[in-house]
């Protein structure tokens, strides 16, 4: 394993496990789905399934995992066995550290555990609060909270922060502020809609994870109105673009436009399709959206599809003039 501060590596005595367990490539009417790896946002692309993980690692680890720990951890000499299982979910990701301490919250049925070192202890009232207030939120905005647990548990990446089923990893240095923490927190924990529930492939059209988690961030920190960034100048980024088209144009921007298009105009997007339609009939669209696609693969298509049936309007111009498409060619 490699000393990186990353989502797979160690820094420090903590152990991060993100992308480790091997995964079969997603087949779908493109067949298999092969993209290369892109560190900026995410290309990730799974379908949900069950977990069933028995984890043997030093007796003095504190552990955070996807799922739900069955019976009692097993001690053996100087060794701790746990027992994890998890249910419809895209992925199964750990966080380890001896120098854990763990507070726990609810909200409704659903246990939170949020992990934190003494350096970060300062932060964790912040993720409590924001992983109580988003989970609640979302559930009645997007659809109810699947699982029995959430984990928020602190690290130290190159990133802000990074989602897994039933997992957030959260990049804590001692430069946070309170309000950038609860930011974040609600970003991720909209991933566990964005990405968890409702899949997605994140390389061939990442607006439908990360411009809806950055909605419903804002959503949450009560912020829709600051949705204001501007899209790119250059016609060949659009909101739906995918992963493949800021690699090619890198050199010109990409990397940027990325964040631009992605995080920021689409986010937007979403926001003016709110007002569009109003609040009653956009979250009526954004349930009726959960419900067609939970635990499983949504397309562009999809989206405009299910907004424009439930709202009985026809939608065309509006996605066309914030630059979405049902694919690339279009």
């Amino acid at each position: 394993m490699p000393e990186l501060q990353d989502r797979f590596g160690w820094h420090g005595t903590t152990v991060s496990l993100g992308n480790w367990f091997p995964i079969l490539a997603v087949y779908d009417e493109e067949g298999w789905n092969t993209d290369p790896y892109f560190p900026y946002g995410e290309s990730f692309y799974s379908l949900t399934g069950d977990f069933d993980v028995l984890f043997t690692t030093d007796r003095s680890q504190v552990v955070a995992a996807t799922g739900t720990q069955v019976g009692k951890t097993i001690f053996h000499k100087d060794l701790a066995t746990y027992h994890f299982r998890a249910q419809n979910v895209r992925d199964f990701a750990m966080e380890l550290d001896p120098n854990y301490h763990v507070r726990q919250t609810s909200v409704g049925d659903v246990k939170i555990n949020v992990y934190y070192t003494d350096r970060q202890a300062k932060y964790a009232d912040a993720m409590l609060e924001a992983g109580r207030g988003s989970i609640a939120l979302f559930s009645e905005k997007f659809g109810k909270y699947p699982w029995p647990e959430l984990d928020i548990v602190s690290m130290e990446g190159w990133f802000g922060g990074m989602e897994y089923p039933q997992l957030i990893m959260m990049s804590l240095n001692d430069n946070r502020t309170q309000e950038w923490v609860k930011s974040v927190t609600a970003h991720e924990i909209g991933h566990q809609w964005f990405y968890g529930i409702i899949g997605n492939n994140e390389y061939d059209e990442p607006w439908l994870d990360e411009s809806f988690a950055t909605f419903a961030a804002a959503l949450y920190m009560n912020d829709l109105n600051g949705l204001t960034t501007e899209p790119t100048k250059e016609e060949y980024y659009h909101v739906s673009s995918p992963v493949s088209t800021f690699t090619q144009h890198a050199n010109e921007g990409g990397i940027n436009a990325y964040r631009q298009m992605i995080y920021g105009y689409g986010s937007r997007t979403l926001n003016e399709l709110r007002m569009e339609l109003g609040d009653d009939t956009f979250y009526r669209a954004m349930h009726a959206w959960f419900q067609a696609k939970k635990f499983g693969v949504a397309t562009t298509r999809d989206f405009i599809r299910i907004m424009q049936q439930t709202s009985g309007r026809d939608l065309h111009d509006f996605f066309v003039s914030h630059r979405v498409y049902v694919n690339d060619q279009e």
